[in-house]
Protein backbone atom coordinates (compact mmCIF):
# COMPACT_ATOMS: atom_id res chain seq x y z
CA UNK A 1 0.00 0.00 0.00
CA UNK A 2 1.54 3.32 -0.78
CA UNK A 3 -0.19 6.19 1.50
CA UNK A 4 2.84 7.75 2.83
CA UNK A 5 0.46 10.18 4.72
CA UNK A 6 -2.03 8.82 6.99
CA UNK A 7 -5.33 10.73 7.59
CA UNK A 8 -8.06 9.57 9.93
CA UNK A 9 -12.37 9.88 9.05
CA UNK A 10 -12.20 12.84 11.83
CA UNK A 11 -9.57 14.65 10.12
CA UNK A 12 -11.15 14.55 6.64
CA UNK A 13 -14.73 15.26 7.94
CA UNK A 14 -13.82 17.89 9.48
CA UNK A 15 -12.10 19.21 6.11
CA UNK A 16 -14.70 18.77 4.12
CA UNK A 17 -16.54 21.67 6.26
CA UNK A 18 -14.85 23.72 3.71
CA UNK A 19 -16.34 22.19 0.83
CA UNK A 20 -20.21 21.82 -0.49
CA UNK A 21 -20.17 18.36 -0.99
CA UNK A 22 -22.40 16.75 1.47
CA UNK A 23 -21.57 14.44 4.86
CA UNK A 24 -18.55 12.75 4.74
CA UNK A 25 -19.22 8.45 4.74
CA UNK A 26 -16.22 6.65 3.97
CA UNK A 27 -12.87 6.52 3.34
CA UNK A 28 -10.90 3.88 1.65
CA UNK A 29 -6.87 3.98 0.67
CA UNK A 30 -5.86 3.80 -2.94
CA UNK A 31 -2.66 1.26 -3.08
CA UNK A 32 -1.41 1.99 -6.57
CA UNK A 33 0.72 5.49 -5.93
CA UNK A 34 4.18 6.16 -5.83
CA UNK A 35 4.45 10.00 -5.68
CA UNK A 36 1.62 10.75 -3.72
CA UNK A 37 -1.21 9.54 -1.24
CA UNK A 38 -4.61 8.80 -2.80
CA UNK A 39 -8.03 7.77 -0.64
CA UNK A 40 -11.40 7.01 -2.14
CA UNK A 41 -13.71 9.33 -0.39
CA UNK A 42 -17.45 9.41 -0.40
CA UNK A 43 -19.94 11.36 0.75
CA UNK A 44 -23.36 12.03 0.83
CA UNK A 45 -23.64 13.82 -2.72
CA UNK A 46 -20.79 11.66 -4.31
CA UNK A 47 -17.66 9.84 -5.31
CA UNK A 48 -13.78 11.46 -4.85
CA UNK A 49 -10.75 11.17 -4.58
CA UNK A 50 -8.64 12.86 -2.09
CA UNK A 51 -4.83 13.62 -3.04
CA UNK A 52 -2.50 14.62 -0.40
CA UNK A 53 0.80 16.10 -2.61
CA UNK A 54 3.71 14.35 -0.62
CA UNK A 55 6.52 16.55 -2.58
CA UNK A 56 5.02 18.80 -4.77
CA UNK A 57 5.40 22.90 -3.63
CA UNK A 58 1.94 24.76 -3.37
CA UNK A 59 2.60 26.76 -6.46
CA UNK A 60 3.08 23.37 -8.75
CA UNK A 61 -0.28 21.95 -7.25
CA UNK A 62 -2.26 24.63 -8.43
CA UNK A 63 -1.19 24.29 -11.82
CA UNK A 64 -1.52 20.73 -12.21
CA UNK A 65 -5.39 21.68 -10.61
CA UNK A 66 -5.45 24.40 -13.16
CA UNK A 67 -4.29 22.29 -16.27
CA UNK A 68 -7.23 19.82 -15.01
CA UNK A 69 -9.55 22.20 -15.54
CA UNK A 70 -8.69 23.15 -18.64
CA UNK A 71 -8.57 20.40 -20.31
CA UNK A 72 -11.61 18.95 -19.01
CA UNK A 73 -13.31 22.42 -20.06
CA UNK A 74 -12.00 21.33 -23.70
CA UNK A 75 -13.86 18.08 -23.45
CA UNK A 76 -11.40 15.97 -22.66
CA UNK A 77 -12.29 12.90 -20.05
CA UNK A 78 -10.04 14.53 -16.98
CA UNK A 79 -11.40 14.41 -13.34
CA UNK A 80 -12.60 17.75 -12.71
CA UNK A 81 -10.92 19.25 -9.25
CA UNK A 82 -13.71 20.35 -6.87
CA UNK A 83 -13.51 23.68 -5.70
CA UNK A 84 -14.17 24.81 -2.21
CA UNK A 85 -16.49 27.03 -0.75
CA UNK A 86 -14.06 30.02 -1.14
CA UNK A 87 -13.10 28.89 -4.74
CA UNK A 88 -9.99 27.28 -3.95
CA UNK A 89 -8.78 24.28 -5.52
CA UNK A 90 -6.76 23.00 -2.57
CA UNK A 91 -5.64 23.50 0.65
CA UNK A 92 -3.40 21.96 3.61
CA UNK A 93 -4.55 18.62 5.61
CA UNK A 94 -2.10 17.12 8.14
CA UNK A 95 0.21 20.05 6.97
CA UNK A 96 -0.05 18.70 3.22
CA UNK A 97 -1.48 20.16 0.31
CA UNK A 98 -4.48 18.12 -0.67
CA UNK A 99 -7.03 18.34 -2.90
CA UNK A 100 -11.16 16.76 -4.22
CA UNK A 101 -11.49 15.55 -7.40
CA UNK A 102 -14.23 14.10 -9.19
CA UNK A 103 -13.78 10.00 -9.23
CA UNK A 104 -14.68 8.65 -12.58
CA UNK A 105 -16.13 5.44 -13.66
CA UNK A 106 -14.07 2.85 -15.51
CA UNK A 107 -11.49 0.83 -14.90
CA UNK A 108 -7.79 -0.10 -16.37
CA UNK A 109 -7.08 -2.20 -19.17
CA UNK A 110 -5.16 -5.44 -18.46
CA UNK A 111 -5.01 -7.00 -22.25
CA UNK A 112 -4.72 -4.33 -25.00
CA UNK A 113 -5.46 -4.87 -28.67
CA UNK A 114 -5.11 -2.22 -31.95
CA UNK A 115 -8.22 -0.79 -31.62
CA UNK A 116 -7.72 0.67 -27.74
CA UNK A 117 -4.21 1.65 -28.74
CA UNK A 118 -5.58 3.66 -31.77
CA UNK A 119 -8.06 5.17 -29.26
CA UNK A 120 -4.57 6.33 -27.22
CA UNK A 121 -2.59 7.81 -29.90
CA UNK A 122 -5.18 9.75 -30.98
CA UNK A 123 -5.78 10.77 -27.47
CA UNK A 124 -2.99 11.81 -26.63
CA UNK A 125 -2.73 13.96 -30.02
CA UNK A 126 -5.33 15.70 -29.13
CA UNK A 127 -4.02 16.53 -25.40
CA UNK A 128 -0.79 17.36 -27.32
CA UNK A 129 -2.59 20.16 -28.84
CA UNK A 130 -4.95 21.41 -25.97
CA UNK A 131 -1.34 22.18 -23.94
CA UNK A 132 0.57 23.39 -26.78
CA UNK A 133 0.72 26.87 -24.86
CA UNK A 134 0.59 25.38 -21.55
CA UNK A 135 2.87 27.52 -19.30
CA UNK A 136 3.21 24.50 -16.88
CA UNK A 137 6.90 23.84 -15.46
CA UNK A 138 9.38 21.69 -17.54
CA UNK A 139 9.43 18.26 -17.52
CA UNK A 140 10.43 17.30 -13.53
CA UNK A 141 11.78 13.79 -14.81
CA UNK A 142 13.99 15.64 -18.15
CA UNK A 143 17.76 15.27 -18.74
CA UNK A 144 18.33 17.02 -15.44
CA UNK A 145 16.49 15.03 -13.56
CA UNK A 146 17.48 11.10 -15.45
CA UNK A 147 21.60 12.49 -14.81
CA UNK A 148 21.21 13.49 -11.46
CA UNK A 149 19.24 10.10 -10.47
CA UNK A 150 21.76 8.23 -12.18
CA UNK A 151 24.41 9.26 -10.09
CA UNK A 152 22.61 8.78 -6.75
CA UNK A 153 21.48 5.15 -7.90
CA UNK A 154 24.79 3.77 -9.94
CA UNK A 155 26.52 3.36 -6.57
CA UNK A 156 24.03 0.30 -5.87
CA UNK A 157 24.05 -1.50 -8.96
CA UNK A 158 25.59 -4.05 -11.08
CA UNK A 159 28.16 -3.44 -13.51
CA UNK A 160 26.06 -4.83 -16.28
CA UNK A 161 23.14 -2.32 -14.87
CA UNK A 162 25.85 0.49 -14.41
CA UNK A 163 27.03 -0.31 -18.05
CA UNK A 164 23.42 0.00 -19.27
CA UNK A 165 22.64 3.32 -17.71
CA UNK A 166 25.80 5.17 -19.20
CA UNK A 167 24.90 3.75 -23.06
CA UNK A 168 21.34 5.11 -22.26
CA UNK A 169 22.88 8.41 -21.01
CA UNK A 170 24.91 8.80 -24.16
CA UNK A 171 21.60 8.50 -26.10
CA UNK A 172 19.91 11.26 -24.08
CA UNK A 173 23.32 13.79 -24.84
CA UNK A 174 23.21 13.26 -28.31
CA UNK A 175 19.58 14.17 -28.92
CA UNK A 176 19.05 17.02 -30.68
CA UNK A 177 16.38 18.00 -28.13
CA UNK A 178 16.38 21.58 -29.64
CA UNK A 179 14.95 20.98 -32.81
CA UNK A 180 11.81 19.11 -31.46
CA UNK A 181 8.60 20.14 -31.13
CA UNK A 182 7.22 20.86 -27.51
CA UNK A 183 4.73 21.61 -25.71
CA UNK A 184 3.01 20.29 -22.73
CA UNK A 185 2.95 16.68 -21.92
CA UNK A 186 1.10 13.72 -19.38
CA UNK A 187 4.55 12.12 -19.22
CA UNK A 188 3.40 8.89 -17.76
CA UNK A 189 0.32 7.96 -19.50
CA UNK A 190 0.67 4.50 -18.75
CA UNK A 191 -2.46 1.75 -18.62
CA UNK A 192 -3.19 2.57 -15.00
CA UNK A 193 -3.44 5.87 -15.43
CA UNK A 194 -6.30 5.68 -18.08
CA UNK A 195 -9.85 4.24 -17.31
CA UNK A 196 -12.04 2.55 -20.28
CA UNK A 197 -15.74 1.94 -20.11
CA UNK A 198 -17.86 0.32 -23.06
CA UNK A 199 -14.33 0.02 -24.58
CA UNK A 200 -14.05 3.87 -24.75
CA UNK A 201 -11.91 6.55 -22.87
CA UNK A 202 -13.88 7.42 -20.02
CA UNK A 203 -11.02 9.26 -17.98
CA UNK A 204 -7.14 10.35 -18.27
CA UNK A 205 -5.84 10.57 -14.80
CA UNK A 206 -2.56 11.93 -12.92
CA UNK A 207 -1.13 14.79 -14.72
CA UNK A 208 0.69 15.40 -11.57
CA UNK A 209 4.77 14.99 -13.61
CA UNK A 210 3.44 16.45 -16.28
CA UNK A 211 5.82 19.17 -17.80
CA UNK A 212 6.73 20.86 -20.85
CA UNK A 213 9.16 18.79 -23.23
CA UNK A 214 9.80 17.00 -26.38
CA UNK A 215 6.09 15.36 -27.98
CA UNK A 216 7.79 12.66 -29.25
CA UNK A 217 9.39 11.59 -26.15
CA UNK A 218 5.70 11.74 -24.65
CA UNK A 219 4.74 8.95 -27.78
CA UNK A 220 7.83 7.20 -26.83
CA UNK A 221 6.34 6.62 -23.08
CA UNK A 222 3.59 5.80 -24.10
CA UNK A 223 4.34 3.24 -26.78
CA UNK A 224 6.40 1.48 -23.85
CA UNK A 225 3.76 0.27 -21.76
CA UNK A 226 0.88 0.28 -24.30
CA UNK A 227 2.63 -1.44 -27.26
CA UNK A 228 5.27 -3.83 -25.79
CA UNK A 229 5.42 -7.80 -25.12
CA UNK A 230 6.45 -8.81 -21.47
CA UNK A 231 10.03 -9.65 -22.49
CA UNK A 232 10.89 -6.10 -23.24
CA UNK A 233 9.89 -6.23 -27.53
CA UNK A 234 8.39 -4.04 -29.61
CA UNK A 235 4.76 -5.21 -30.92
CA UNK A 236 5.13 -3.76 -34.04
CA UNK A 237 1.03 -4.12 -34.71
CA UNK A 238 0.13 -2.01 -31.58
CA UNK A 239 2.58 0.38 -32.11
CA UNK A 240 1.98 0.97 -35.71
CA UNK A 241 -1.58 1.30 -35.03
CA UNK A 242 -1.08 3.95 -32.02
CA UNK A 243 1.46 5.95 -34.06
CA UNK A 244 -0.86 5.86 -37.13
CA UNK A 245 -3.44 7.59 -34.95
CA UNK A 246 -1.53 10.00 -33.17
CA UNK A 247 0.04 10.98 -36.82
CA UNK A 248 -3.42 11.36 -38.22
CA UNK A 249 -4.22 14.39 -35.68
CA UNK A 250 -0.96 16.23 -35.25
CA UNK A 251 1.56 15.05 -38.05
CA UNK A 252 5.22 14.18 -36.98
CA UNK A 253 8.16 16.23 -38.15
CA UNK A 254 11.26 15.31 -39.95
CA UNK A 255 13.22 15.79 -36.78
CA UNK A 256 11.14 13.25 -34.66
CA UNK A 257 11.15 10.62 -37.26
CA UNK A 258 15.14 10.69 -37.05
CA UNK A 259 15.20 11.28 -33.42
CA UNK A 260 12.56 8.53 -32.53
CA UNK A 261 15.14 5.30 -31.92
CA UNK A 262 16.89 7.59 -29.13
CA UNK A 263 13.34 8.52 -27.97
CA UNK A 264 12.68 5.16 -27.11
CA UNK A 265 16.15 4.66 -25.25
CA UNK A 266 15.56 7.59 -23.23
CA UNK A 267 12.10 7.36 -22.42
CA UNK A 268 12.54 3.39 -21.30
CA UNK A 269 15.67 5.26 -19.39
CA UNK A 270 13.21 7.59 -17.60
CA UNK A 271 11.32 4.76 -15.84
CA UNK A 272 14.38 2.51 -15.10
CA UNK A 273 16.16 4.95 -12.98
CA UNK A 274 12.85 6.08 -11.34
CA UNK A 275 12.29 2.16 -10.40
CA UNK A 276 15.33 2.00 -9.11
CA UNK A 277 15.57 4.83 -6.96
CA UNK A 278 12.47 3.85 -5.70
CA UNK A 279 14.18 1.12 -4.35
CA UNK A 280 16.59 2.57 -3.23
CA UNK A 281 14.62 4.99 -1.32
CA UNK A 282 12.23 2.87 0.21
CA UNK A 283 14.50 -0.28 0.44
CA UNK A 284 13.14 -0.48 4.07
CA UNK A 285 9.57 0.28 3.94
CA UNK A 286 7.30 -2.23 2.88
CA UNK A 287 4.05 -0.40 2.92
CA UNK A 288 5.41 1.40 -0.30
CA UNK A 289 4.47 0.13 -3.60
CA UNK A 290 7.96 -0.39 -5.79
CA UNK A 291 7.43 -1.17 -9.03
CA UNK A 292 10.02 -3.78 -10.20
CA UNK A 293 12.92 -2.17 -12.50
CA UNK A 294 13.52 -5.18 -14.09
CA UNK A 295 10.65 -4.42 -16.86
CA UNK A 296 12.58 -1.46 -18.17
CA UNK A 297 15.99 -3.30 -18.15
CA UNK A 298 14.43 -5.57 -20.60
CA UNK A 299 13.61 -2.75 -22.75
CA UNK A 300 16.72 -1.29 -22.58
CA UNK A 301 18.78 -4.42 -23.03
CA UNK A 302 16.58 -4.90 -26.21
CA UNK A 303 17.07 -2.08 -27.66
CA UNK A 304 21.13 -2.07 -26.97
CA UNK A 305 21.17 -5.43 -28.14
CA UNK A 306 20.08 -4.10 -31.37
CA UNK A 307 16.83 -6.13 -30.99
CA UNK A 308 14.49 -3.94 -31.89
CA UNK A 309 15.85 -3.68 -35.40
CA UNK A 310 15.90 -0.22 -37.36
CA UNK A 311 13.65 -2.01 -40.06
CA UNK A 312 11.59 -2.73 -36.65
CA UNK A 313 11.22 0.53 -34.95
CA UNK A 314 11.97 2.95 -37.71
CA UNK A 315 9.08 5.52 -37.01
CA UNK A 316 8.74 5.82 -40.73
CA UNK A 317 7.92 1.92 -41.44
CA UNK A 318 5.70 1.57 -38.01
CA UNK A 319 3.39 4.74 -39.76
CA UNK A 320 3.70 3.57 -43.24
Amino acid sequence: MSVFTQVTPERVSSWLQLYQVGEFTSLLPISGGVQNSNYFLETSSGSWVLTLFESLDVADVQVYLDLMQRLHAAGMPVPLPCPQIDGRLFSSLVSKPAALVQRCHGKSLEEVDVKAVSQVGKCLATLHGLMQDWPGPMNPRGRAWRLATARQVIPRLRSDDVDLISWALQEDLSLPWQDLPVGGIHADLFRDNMLWQEGHISAVLDFYVAGRDAWAYDLAVCIHDWCRFVDGRLDVSRASALLKAYHAVRPLKDAEFEAWPSLLVVSALRFYLSRCFAFVQHVDEKNVLRKDPEEFRLVLNCMRANEWHESTYSLQNLIN
